[in-house]
């Protein structure tokens, strides 16, 4: 007894050194904390992870081999997995991952999107792996660029890859932030590009980009992927949705006024996940949010600046499974707690 009880922690030390570097070592990190902290069998962790009950058996064999599992508990990863079933059982989703806090995660404006990205690339890897997996359509973001570039190599030529959301800018610049092509090619399969602007300028550019018969095939074919994995926006003064120019600040101060505090898909929400009454609500191209209804959609944003966002987009219904980091989950968690104690 006293030897179980001696290795029932890990070493998050050791853990966060390498977790970056492999995304199984991370997996196997998790794994383990869920088995002898949070006491979860290997079926539970096997739903909660997203993997077989035999790869669970390994990955916790792995933790013991790395030894991350020592005789003491750091609490900040105790703490995300207790903020993980906050937000699964407050939203019913079917996965939740929360990364801890990074040192170089502190500053919202100049946030590294590395640790939510590599914990975005362990998802989609254990989703590839699933030769079901035929299809899947995804946003664009910062944050989805980091977890494909941290994705690693594996060959499924028969996925296919669908832009969900316009790909350009009002400019009609390419947005850098599309990651349809560079997903395509890390996977081997085919990627379709949207070739329309996020969000159009007015409702005749909308109705003439509609109209197009390339442009319907391709939100038909997009809207019935396996997968799809979406950014959240926030609408703070600076927000990226701004500075790139894909609306203006006059229509972000527009949205706000009407109690927007997320973008979604082009869709402007508010706390309680309603579209808000606005012109530029009527301005989107691509796949709209409520398309997604009863899919698989991996929402990926963090931040403290982005909880009032992703709280609006979970209160959508439209999301399944959450990659966030702590400083969201923590400020999530508390306004949750202050309308109970309301």
């Amino acid at each position: 007894m006293t030897e179980t009880i001696e290795k029932i922690a890990l070493n998050q030390n050791k853990t966060s050194a390498v977790s970056l570097m492999d995304p199984n070592h991370d997996l196997a990190a998790r794994a383990a904390w869920l088995s002898y902290i949070g006491g979860l069998n290997q079926t539970q962790i096997a739903d909660r992870l997203g993997v077989s009950k035999v790869k669970v058996h390994r990955l916790i064999n792995l933790a013991l081999k790395l030894g991350m599992v020592k005789a003491h508990v750091e609490n900040v990863p105790l703490a995300c997995l207790e903020l993980e079933n906050i937000l699964i059982e407050e939203f019913d989703i079917k996965f939740c991952t929360v990364v801890p806090d990074l040192i170089e995660d502190c500053d919202n404006t100049e946030r590294d999107y590395t640790a939510i990205g590599a914990a975005g690339a362990r998802f989609l890897q254990t989703c590839l792996e699933n030769k079901s997996l035929k299809s899947i359509g995804i946003g664009k973001g910062r944050t989805l660029t980091s977890a494909v570039k941290q994705l690693a190599k594996i060959q499924r030529s028969d996925v296919e890859t669908f832009s969900i959301a316009g790909s350009l800018y009002r400019s009609f610049a390419a947005n850098p932030y599309d990651v349809v092509i560079e997903l395509s090619r890390h996977i081997g399969g085919r990627g379709y590009f949207m070739p329309v602007p996020y969000i159009a300028t007015n409702l005749a550019e909308k109705a003439q980009f509609q109209s197009q018969a390339f442009v319907q095939d391709l939100l038909a074919k997009a809207q019935n992927s396996d997968l799809f994995i979406v950014g959240i926006g926030a609408l703070n003064k600076g927000s990226h949705v701004v500075d790139t120019g894909m609306i203006s600040e006059a229509e972000r101060l527009e949205v706000c006024a009407q109690g927007a505090v997320s973008d979604l898909l082009g869709s402007f929400i508010d706390i309680n996940g309603h579209l808000v009454n606005a012109p530029v609500n009527e301005l989107k191209l691509g796949l709209h949010y409520k398309d997604l209804k009863n899919k698989r959609v991996l929402a990926m944003a963090g931040g403290s600046d982005k909880a009032e966002a992703i709280l609006a987009a979970l209160r959508t219904n439209v999301i399944t499974d959450l990659i966030t980091d702590e400083a969201a989950a923590k400020a999530i968690a508390f306004i949750l707690k202050k309308r109970i104690k309301g």
